[in-house]
């Protein structure tokens, strides 16, 4: 149809230069040009129609199709090593880092159709963040111009990253309802992290009107999905619904993936026999997970079953120093200020290890961030 009309425009303004537009002939120049580039723009479109009555199907012939093909695999694999060497350049991997240049050919990228939007995103993400590079050039931190890009990226990718991405900008800024906005967008479409950004609004009440149960609906939807965070949430919802057996199973799930605090969590429902048993195997094993990714009451609980090693043997090796494996957890747990390591260490120095000196500093540690024992047993010194 396109090629139809064409043909027919052509034809008439062919006539009517050689009759009463033949003064304007300067214009005939454009007016070619204009027709000549619309051809070529239906020479790269493969326009198949529905065979309906009398209408033929119009297709490029086959030469035609695969020089198509050829040339938008050639023009995608440009893209792509444009974006590696931009990437590159941001990230300084194999080359120094130069955000100047990463940002010229993230542009760049942009500008070129057939582009995934992996650049407007990672263009949008620097704006929002702000960086520097080893030759000092800096890139200050300009949310308006983010939130374009990402507006950007939304509109011509359909982005959901772009689209949860805007959603949390609006949010830091306190703007709750257009950040519900983007966030139901972007949870409509599935999109994992709006999902659980659309959950605690719900249960905090922000910008939206508080509902206990779409959000629990929400956190269940993200948890299945995969998301940590999401089956953390929801198993404190199991616990305060005392379903204890749900909130040990998504605890457990969060924590398989390295959510520090479900780990924390599980290592204490354990410990304190909430399933009806206590179970200090279990406890003992999340205990140290969580202290190995430097939860500190895991570390001062972990040391509190080294220093009661009379009643945990089964939990250590036989080779372990019970007491340095103490003081080495207390110590974690004390730096990161945790107030009753830091006694439970002065007495560990003080009554095991007769290092009067170190009993002397974390009792007065203690003490000075008013914990009473510390501070009897300071007096008694």
């Amino acid at each position: 149809k396109i090629i139809n009309i064409l043909s027919d425009l052509q034809e008439l303004l062919s006539s009517a230069l050689k009759t009463k537009f033949r003064r304007k002939a300067k214009y005939d120049i454009s007016i070619r040009n204009i027709i000549n580039d619309l051809k070529k723009t239906c020479d790269q479109l493969w326009i198949h129609e529905e065979a309906m009555d009398d209408d033929v199907k119009f297709l490029p012939p086959i030469a035609t199709q695969n020089k198509q093909k050829r040339l938008l695999k050639e023009k995608s694999k440009n893209i792509q090593d444009m974006l590696k060497k931009a990437i590159s350049y941001e990230e300084g991997k194999e080359v120094n880092r130069d955000i100047p240049k990463a940002i010229k050919l993230y542009e760049r990228i942009c500008t070129i159709d057939f582009n995934d939007g992996t650049a407007l995103l990672r263009l949008a993400s620097l704006y929002e963040h702000g960086c520097a590079d080893s030759n000092k050039n800096y890139i200050e931190i300009d949310i308006n111009k983010a939130m374009k890009l990402y507006k950007r990226s939304v509109i011509q990718h359909n982005s959901m990253q772009a689209c949860n991405n805007l959603g949390c900008l609006y949010f830091h800024q306190g703007m709750y309802k257009s950040a519900v906005k983007y966030f139901q967008q972007a949870a409509e479409a599935g999109f994992p992290e709006s999902i659980i950004h659309l959950a605690i609004c719900y249960e905090r009440g922000t910008g939206i009107s508080r509902n206990i149960e779409l959000a629990k609906q929400n956190y269940t939807q993200a948890a299945k999905l995969g998301l940590a965070a999401a089956q953390y949430k929801l198993a404190t919802f199991y616990v305060k619904d005392r379903n204890i057996e749900m909130a040990i199973d998504y605890y457990k799930k969060a924590a398989k993936q390295n959510y520090i605090d479900a780990q924390y969590r599980l290592a204490e429902m354990y410990m304190n026999g909430a399933n009806g048993d206590i179970d200090k195997k279990n406890a003992f094993y999340w205990y140290k997970q969580a202290a190995e990714h430097n939860h500190p009451y895991a570390s001062f609980k972990l040391g509190n079953l080294y220093f009661d090693c009379k009643n945990n043997y089964d939990l250590f090796r036989e080779s372990e120093n019970f007491i340095e494996r103490a003081k080495y957890y207390y110590t974690l747990a004390s730096d990161r200020g945790v107030v009753d390591a830091m006694n439970n260490l002065a007495i560990l120095y003080e009554d095991y290890i007769k290092n009067y000196e170190q009993a002397f500093y974390w009792y007065n540690r203690a003490a000075s961030l008013k914990h009473a024992n510390a501070m009897f047993n300071l007096s008694l010194m």
